[in-house]
């Protein structure tokens, strides 16, 4: 069920609440009806106005923004309100650890070491990306969880786990700062110091988290059964542990021994840092592959993950995009074809592909008509020089029976158009066309209509006679050019 419409996103039904926020399932909203199911983690109402709840939230997205690590949530982007403030994560089917011990339980069936192995391997492995994790400007950001725990742990379907929850996570710069004195975190999984409230809280704190959760994963029990909580605290401050293998007597020594070094009372007794301990657990013993802990996680949290699963399909088929590709493409595609139509061009995926041969052809026909119009233009010049027009208001034509030269050449010569644009191409396409007619006349046409040698000329007219004997313009023979020309 939609709870809110954030824009960008859409907040549905919750899956998870804890002590701060809730994780509601979401719908990622982008351009070409992009679409993904996220995860958005919403601090609750009454803490959003609280200003150092919001500090903590802007520090979690902050910290999580710089650690990219598989076994690490990924932070996707932040979102805020003037009432609300969102954490938008990527979204992994499976189940949280605190949840799969519960099923177990329930079975009868403890979780299988290699199994448990597995997990912790990939708590501590993701656990050392965190403390490992620089900022913008490369310096350390000093990150400690300080809540590492079942609950905070999600073992994904693809048999991976991933470290959540830094809402409490002290780092380097934070915008808030705890309270002197002020413990935060689950009780049953602090360690001595931050359970004293110590300013020596680092790393080793984690590792001693990540213990306790090993322990739990190995025997099936709460570390500390008691629900009484100055019980607890004695019990941790005195370092009254108890062996995993009084409990579990087929784990191995090595494995016990890695175990209680974890849990140290004293943070210098224990693993530097987390990857140091996740080594010595691979070394220790057969660990589950990740799809090992798939087929584990999907057969004993079913029908949990069967039941989220039908909801995570119909969000996704009520938000499905109804766009259709087609029209997307071609809306895309528009750039092009918008350009094409404001100059009166098909868009390119109209045209159809000009063969080679033709384009050559065409050009060679350009070029000729090109060639044969710079020569009209050049001829007409030169006769206009050597013959000029008559003077205003006299006559082009001749008196009936003159055979005066002017008046031949004044009905013969005519002084160009000026040149102008629509002219030019005017004159240009009209050459081109004869061109054209003329490639497609045969050799055959060609002789039909010329005179043979030999032949007799046919018997002229007197007027023709006449105007043959009248005294003619003498031909320029200067450029060679204008004897082809004359003679075609």
């Amino acid at each position: 069920m939609l709870v809110r419409d954030l824009g960008r996103y859409l907040l549905f039904d919750e899956i998870a609440a804890g002590g701060m926020s809730s994780v509601h399932i979401g719908r990622m909203r982008g351009p070409a009806g992009f679409g993904r199911t996220v995860a958005i983690k919403r601090l609750h109402g009454h803490l959003a106005k609280d200003a150092e709840f919001v500090a903590m939230m802007i520090d979690e997205a902050r910290v999580l923004a710089r650690i990219h690590h598989p076994n690490v949530a990924a932070t996707l982007d932040v979102v805020h309100t003037p009432s609300d403030l969102f954490i938008v994560m990527e979204y992994v089917p499976g189940a949280a650890l605190s949840t799969l011990a519960r099923l177990a339980g329930d079975r009868g069936t403890p979780i299988p070491v290699s199994i448990a192995l597995a997990v912790a391997v990939h708590v501590l492995t993701g656990l050392d990306a965190a403390h490992e994790a620089k900022g913008e400007d490369g310096a350390p950001l000093g990150v400690v969880h300080r809540d590492v725990s079942p609950q905070n742990v999600l073992v994904g379907s693809d048999g991976s786990a991933r470290l959540l929850d830094f809402g409490i996570a002290r780092a380097t710069g934070a915008s808030h700062q705890s309270d002197v004195g002020q413990v935060k975190g689950k009780l049953a999984y602090m360690a001595p110091e931050q359970l004293d409230a110590s300013p020596v809280v680092d790393r080793r704190t984690d590792v001693y988290a990540a213990s306790v959760v090993l322990w739990e994963m190995l025997t099936g029990r709460r570390l500390f059964e008691t629900t009484d909580k100055a019980q607890i605290r004695y019990l941790i401050l005195s370092g009254a542990i108890r062996s995993p293998r009084k409990l579990v007597p087929s784990l191995s020594e090595e494995l016990e021994e890695i175990v209680m070094r974890g849990l140290e009372l004293s943070p210098e007794a224990r693993f530097a840092t987390a990857g140091e301990m996740a080594t010595a657990l691979e070394r220790c013993g057969p660990i589950a592959t990740v799809r090992e802990v798939a087929a584990w996680v999907g057969e004993i949290a079913a029908d949990e993950m069967g039941e989220r699963a039908r909801k995570v399909a119909a969000i996704e088929r009520e938000t499905a995009s109804t766009l259709d590709l087609r029209t997307l493409a071609a809306q895309i595609a528009q750039g092009e074809g918008a350009g094409a139509a404001g100059s009166g061009r098909a868009p390119a995926s109209e045209r159809t592909p000009v063969p080679r041969s033709r384009e050559r052809t065409r050009g060679r026909r350009r070029a000729a008509a090109l060639a044969t119009f710079a020569l009209l233009l050049t001829t007409g010049a030169l006769a206009t020089r050597r013959f000029p027009r008559e003077p205003a208001g006299a006559s082009p034509v001749a008196a009936p029976g003159s055979t005066s030269a002017s008046a031949v050449v004044a009905t013969a010569v005519v002084p160009p158009e000026p040149l102008t644009a629509p002219s030019v191409a005017a004159r240009l396409a009209a050459v081109e066309a004869s061109s054209e007619a003329a490639a497609k006349v045969t050799p055959s046409s060609r002789r039909s209509g010329a005179a043979r040698p030999g032949t007799t000329e046919a018997p002229r007219s007197a007027a023709a006679r006449g105007a043959s004997s009248a005294p003619t313009p003498q031909r320029t023979t200067s450029s060679a050019p204008h004897d082809l020309f004359d003679r075609n």
